[in-house]
């Protein structure tokens, strides 16, 4: 049986005449309509270009034909033009689409809220998409906390440490990332759990991926998953400053050894005159005294000959009390 599809168009008939569209390259064009698809249902996004590239060009990404300075090119013009405006929260870049309004489905129940508000004055001018029916609710709104439970004073003490971790790691929203989770539920321990693994692997994600990541903690999601991709400057950085300190270390480590080689020397230098000075009987009895019975062997087979004797020898003498 033939059934009548519900009408469904998420642009206006005039997108192909905008003077916006227009007026930006086809690539740049290209990067809109993907930014409208994947977009969350306020019309933000990732805006940092190499998170765009991962998550929108990914297979263009791996055989190469599209590259970080190539996407954000393409943001540029995108936002030089006013087709989207982009902010930072909590260190991470987001975007928003102006006027990118989604048209929703009658039927649609539940909303995709994903990326941080900027500016909720924004301004919107109405050009490429339809505005005629009504958003997705605001999520920005206060997030109750849900406790049935009335916590305990010490559970309130727990979470307003939490807080304050948060706030140290840079996290500008961590009491609204803590109310969030605490409204799914998800308990001290799991909490604590997301920002130790974030410590823990602190290069790979700057703070506002633990806030993203403190909003999701729940009983249901392992302390180890639900985070964005790594971020790769930051892992690179990392790692160049972990060379860079090895280097350092190992060049430390080459001049003392190089300083000790050099006092070796000098000792000898100072010392084996008065070795050499010795009465063969006086000589054979330091060696008696000080040398292990290999290098006894090796003194009596080469005498002052062999730099290993002569080394021991040194030290011995200059160990002993004048």
């Amino acid at each position: 049986m033939k059934t009548t599809r519900r009408h469904y168009n998420p642009l206006l008939k005039s997108y192909p005449d905008s003077e916006k569209i227009n007026g930006v390259s086809e690539k740049a064009e290209v990067l809109y309509t993907r930014l409208l698809a994947k977009s969350d249902d306020n019309n933000r996004y990732y805006g940092d270009a190499r998170w765009v590239m991962a998550k929108l060009f990914t297979a263009r990404m791996l055989d190469g034909s599209v590259n970080e300075s190539d996407v954000s090119q393409r943001l540029e013009e995108l936002e030089t033009i006013g087709l989207i405006e982009r902010y930072v929260v909590d260190g991470m870049t987001y975007l928003q689409l102006v006027n990118g309004f989604k048209v929703f489905r009658s039927d649609q129940k539940t909303f995709d809220h994903t990326f941080p508000e900027s500016d909720p004055s924004r301004t919107r001018n109405a050009d490429v998409t339809d505005t005629s029916r009504p958003r997705a609710p605001n999520p920005t709104q206060p997030i109750p906390i849900k406790d049935p439970t009335h916590p305990t004073r010490e559970d309130e003490a727990g979470w307003q440490v939490v807080v304050d971790d948060l706030k140290k790691a840079g996290v500008v929203t961590a009491t609204e990332a803590v109310a969030t989770a605490r409204d799914h539920g998800a308990t001290l321990d799991e909490v604590r759990s997301v920002i130790r693994y974030w410590a823990e692997n602190r290069p790979r994600w700057a703070a506002g991926a633990l806030a993203y990541r403190v909003k999701l903690a729940s009983g249901d999601l392992d302390h180890e998953d639900g985070w964005p991709l790594p971020d790769p400057l930051a892992v690179t950085a990392a790692a160049s400053k972990r060379a860079g300190a090895d280097a350092v270390a190992k060049r430390q480590q080459a001049e003392a050894d190089a300083a000790t080689v050099q006092r070796e020397a000098d000792r000898v230098k100072r010392l084996k005159p008065k070795l050499e000075a010795m009465a063969d009987g006086e000589l054979d009895k330091l060696a008696e005294r000080t040398l292990d019975d290999f290098m006894l062997k090796r003194y009596r087979e080469y005498r002052l000959t062999s730099s290993l004797v002569v080394d021991q020898l040194v030290a011995a003498i200059d160990s002993e009390p004048p």
